[in-house]
């Protein structure tokens, strides 16, 4: 399951992507990419989005289609930042993340934590729990990658 944060993010991309979408479309997305997400998850998410400002809803029929306001425009923007700056570390590095055999969950963490970053109002303090938590995470990924490559 992605974090918390993390879905969020995807979330945000995803109808950034499409100009609008449901969150039925959002579940099969997440289904095909092999996340385990159910509505009991993705719905909460999505009124948490609207509520912050970064979505609205327009209902066509019994359907509901979500879409980006200008802060969800401007959140976009921040994801991308954070991947090229990801890339530009790997690159200091001496990695290429294209040519490199850096492990799926590591690149993952990594961006969480760039996205946590970025998200934190670091004036009143909202947001650092949830980068404390992606620390952690990429603290966990880099261990576990430290030991698969000690076993093999």
């Amino acid at each position: 399951m992605a974090a918390k944060g993390f879905l969020k993010a995807i979330i945000i991309k995803f109808i950034a992507d499409k100009g609008k979408a449901t969150g039925y479309e959002f579940m099969k997305y997440c289904k095909a990419k092999g996340l385990d997400v159910s509505p009991g998850t993705i719905y909460p998410h999505l009124r948490d989005l609207q509520s912050k400002g970064y979505l609205t809803v327009e209902e066509e029929g019994r359907r509901k289609f979500y879409r980006l306001t200008d802060e969800g425009k401007r959140i976009v923007e921040t994801i991308r930042k954070s991947k090229e700056e990801l890339e530009e570390i790997f690159k200091r590095l001496g990695f290429s993340v294209d040519q490199e055999k850096i492990p799926e969950y590591v690149k993952e963490s990594l961006k969480g934590l760039f996205f946590s970053i970025k998200t934190v109002n670091w004036q009143t303090g909202k947001g650092l729990e949830e980068l404390i938590k992606a620390s952690e995470k990429l603290t966990e990924a880099l261990r576990r990658c430290k030991d698969e490559r000690h076993s093999s």
